[in-house]
C-alpha cells in the first residue's frame, strides 16, 4: 500500500536553567495558533521517535494492532488515542525511568501519513528542504531533526507576515516551541549541513553505523572525554552510547587513557569552546555544556583556561558589541553584558 507521508513532530523538554540572570529572548511576537486540533495516533501509524541530539535511541516504528509501539531500553509504549504531544511526553518519561537519561530528554514524534508540508531553506544558498506537515508540527522539533544543531535563531514566514524566533531561548525555555503549519517557510542564515531525511527506512541504522565509525577511529583520550560529555548533558550509565564508550574504553584501553592522547582531547576541546564563543554560544547552550563537560576531565596536566581569541576574532567580537549598542540595547542587557566578557578575553 501506498503510504502518504506527512510529518507530526513536537516536543517534550525540561528547561535548561543556567546562573542567576533571567535568559534573554529575541524572538518577535508569536506564530499565530494552527486552526485544527493536533491528530490522534491510532494502530498501523508509523512514527519516527527521535531524541534530539541522540541518534542512539531513536528509531522508526508503527503502532500495533494494540496501539504499542516497542522502543529500545523501554519495551513497550502505550500511544493509541493520543496526540504525538503525549507521545513524546510518554516516550521521554520512559527513557528517564529506565536509567538511559538523567532528567528528561527532548523527545520528538513524527507520524508518517499525510502530504502537506512545511519548506525549510538553509544557509546563504537558501538551500531548500520539503518537510511533510500536520497540525501539530513544531518549530524547534524540525530545526533539530532536519538539520546537524539546531540554529540560534531564524526567520519564519507565514502569509505574508515574517516572524523572528530566539531558538536558543526555546531551547531554554524563556519562549514557546511555536506551531507551525502547511505552506510556513521556515528561514535559517546559518550555513548548517543538512541531515538525512528521517522519515525513512534505514537511517537509524546509517546513522548507527556512522556513530559506531566514529568511536573506532576514537583515540582513548577523546573517548574518556565524549564519554564525560554525555555524563553531563543527561545520558545514565545505562545508555547505549555509554554503553559503547565504555566497552570500546575496556577493549583498547584497559589501562586507561595515555596522557599524550588526553593532552590532544583536551586541546581540540579548548578550540571547539572558543569557536563556539566566538560565534556567540551562551553558558546555557548544550553545546557549551558539553564541551565544558569535555574539560572539566581534562586531567590537571592540562590548563583549564581557554586561549585568547586571535586579533580577528576580536574585531569580529568588538563589531557585534558595536552593532548591540546600535540596535537600541543597553549596557545591562544579557547580549551586551555576554559580548562584553568575551571582548574581555581579548584583553
Amino acid at each position: 500500500m501506498v503510504v502518504v507521508r506527512a510529518l507530526l513532530l513536537v516536543a517534550v523538554a525540561v528547561a535548561i536553567a543556567s546562573g542567576a540572570c533571567t535568559p534573554s529572548d529575541r524572538s518577535g511576537p508569536p506564530l499565530p495558533p494552527p486552526a485544527r486540533p493536533a491528530a490522534r495516533l491510532v494502530a498501523g501509524d508509523t512514527l519516527q521517535v527521535t531524541v534530539v541530539d541522540d541518534d542512539a535511541l531513536s528509531d522508526e516504528v508503527t503502532l500495533d494492532r494494540d496501539g504499542n509501539v516497542t522502543l529500545r531500553v523501554c519495551g513497550r509504549i502505550a500511544l493509541a488515542g493520543v496526540d504525538a504531544q503525549a507521545a513524546a511526553a510518554r516516550i521521554a518519561h520512559c527513557f528517564a525511568n529506565a536509567d538511559a537519561y538523567v532528567g528528561q530528554p527532548w523527545v520528538s514524534v513524527m507520524l508518517v501519513r499525510r502530504t502537506a508540508s512545511v519548506t525549510l531553506l538553509v544557509g546563504p544558498s537558501r538551500r531548500p528542504r520539503e518537510v511533510p506537515a500536520d497540525d501539530g508540527l513544531r518549530l524547534v522539533d524540525v530545526l533539530s531533526t532536519e538539520l546537524a544543531r539546531p540554529p540560534s535563531l531564524v526567520t519564519v514566514r507565514r502569509d505574508s507576515a515574517t516572524y523572528t524566533i530566539d531558538v536558543d531561548a526555546v531551547l531554554r525555555g524563556a519562549h514557546a516551541n511555536e506551531p507551525l503549519v502547511a505552506g510556513d517557510t521556515i528561514v535559517v542564515d546559518e550555513d548548517l549541513p543538512l541531515r538525512e531525511p528521517v522519515a525513512r527506512a534505514g537511517v537509524r541504522t546509517t546513522r548507527a553505523a556512522a556513530r559506531g565509525g566514529d568511536l573506532a577511529a576514537a583515540t582513548c583520550g577523546e573517548l574518556t572525554l565524549k564519554g564525560a560529555s554525555y555524563r553531563a548533558t543527561g545520558r545514565g550509565e545505562h545508555h547505549p552510547d555509554l554503553v559503547a564508550i565504555g566497552e570500546a574504553l575496556r577493549a583498547r584501553c584497559p589501562g586507561g587513557a595515555d596522557e599524550a592522547s588526553l593532552r590532544e582531547a583536551c586541546d581540540r576541546a579548548r578550540g571547539e569552546q572558543r569557536e563556539l564563543v566566538v560565534q556567540g554560544y551562551g553558558p546555557a547552550h548544550p553545546s557549551i555544556r558539553a564541551v565544558e563537560a569535555k574539560l572539566a576531565a581534562c586531567p590537571a596536566f592540562t590548563p583549564r583556561t581557554t586561549p585568547p581569541p586571535t586579533e580577528a576574532e576580536c574585531a569580529q567580537l568588538r563589531s557585534k558589541h558595536a552593532a548591540l549598542l546600535a540596535a537600541g540595547k543597553g549596557e545591562n542587557h544579557p547580549d551586551v553584558r555576554a559580548a562584553a566578557a568575551q571582548i574581555e578575553m581579548c584583553r
